[in-house]
């Protein structure tokens, strides 16, 4: 029989993986198991015999006291997280103490590397919510700088224009000039374009916040087709338009104009001339947003060499028609900042294909 204790002693006690002490009524060590001798670390005949508070002098007092309640009522207690600074490092274990006869027995888990883990995650959290303050900060501090920067180039190009302007009224230029008076014009051309470009963009910005209200897209595309009816009329180009399943939209209205005018207008100015021109409109519901669809069989572009400029600022695919690469910055920029995104599938000279989630 005693030999069956004994089996069962170092089962339950001896072998397991976690540390457990037995404490008489006064606190006094009884017996400590394996992996509790490793952790404090001590001999087991240096411990037995031992009161508690000889082994943890710094021990939390509400803890003690907790341990003395046990041992007279007989009721459990969990106490979580508690903290040891012992020669082997600092520790941290859930522990659960019940009465054994009439002593007192303890098991503790080992949750040191958890709390080190969450610790640190709240660290890298704490971090990452100041780097992103300091980028946010950055950011405005980089829309003023821009904001001021065009707001300044106005004043001497409206200078230069009118210089020019002069030059050619009092016929100041020489026959021989004309042709580099004409490129000067050509390059002030584009230096305002880019600069009425850049102020969009800011302005863009600052409207994120806008007012949103129920869109009908049907007459939102309307709408634009009617300010490019001519091209549109001239090239013949064919509308398909399904808005059955998804036919509103609630979005911030100058907005949703300038991702449709862009998409649209860009289908209508890269068309492939070789082929009828069908522009298809379509939306539809996934996961509760409203994903907007807008191809052509235009010109297309050739994604493996220009998919990571395709949205950029300035960025042109085509030259042979005026613009400024300003147009899907502008809608990629407008789609991300209101929680959704963009999607584009395009082959050269076989059409493009945008896929937007609202």
């Amino acid at each position: 029989m005693k030999h069956n204790v004994h089996q069962l002693r170092a089962a339950f006690f001896d072998m397991a993986h976690s540390p457990f002490v037995i404490f008489d009524k006064n606190l006094v060590f009884v017996d400590i198991n394996d992996i509790a001798l490793k952790t404090i670390p001590v001999t087991r005949e240096e411990v037995v015999g031992k009161h508690f508070l000889e082994i943890f002098p710094n021990a939390d007092r509400q803890r003690y006291e907790a341990y003395i309640e046990v041992i007279k009522t007989g009721v459990r207690r969990d106490l979580e997280e508690v903290r040891l600074s012992l020669s082997t490092g600092d520790f941290v274990f859930l522990v659960k103490a019940f009465r054994v006869g009439e002593g007192l027995g303890i098991s503790a888990l080992n949750i040191t590397k958890l709390i080190n883990t969450i610790d640190n995650q709240k660290k890298d959290k704490i971090k990452l919510k100041e780097i992103n303050g300091e980028l946010t900060e950055k950011n405005k501090e980089l829309e003023v700088f821009s904001y001021a920067a065009a707001h300044d180039l106005k004043a001497p190009l409206t200078n230069l224009q009118s210089l020019l302007g002069i030059l050619k009224e009092e016929s100041l230029i020489r026959e021989s000039g004309y042709p580099i008076y004409t490129k000067i014009i050509q390059v002030f051309d584009i230096m305002s374009s880019k600069l009425n470009a850049v102020n969009k963009v800011i302005g863009l910005k600052s409207t994120i916040d806008g007012k949103k209200e129920l869109l009908k897209i049907s007459e939102m595309v309307e709408t634009i087709k009617e300010e490019v009816s001519e091209e549109i009329i001239k090239a013949e180009i064919v509308f398909e338009e399904n808005y059955s399943l998804s036919p509103a939209v609630e979005y911030h209205k100058p907005h949703l104009h300038s991702i449709l005018h862009n998409l649209i207008t860009n289908a209508v100015k890269y068309r492939n001339p070789q082929v009828k021109s069908v522009i298809k409109i379509s939306t539809s519901v996934k996961n509760n947003k409203t994903v907007l669809e807008i191809s052509d069989n235009g010109l297309g572009v050739d994604l493996k060499s220009n998919g990571n400029k395709l949205f950029g600022l300035f960025k042109r695919m085509h030259t042979h028609v005026e613009g400024l690469g300003v147009g899907l910055y502008i809608v990629k920029f407008i789609v991300n900042a209101h929680g959704g995104n963009i999607q584009v599938n395009s082959e050269k000279n076989k059409g493009t294909k945008f896929k937007i989630t609202l």
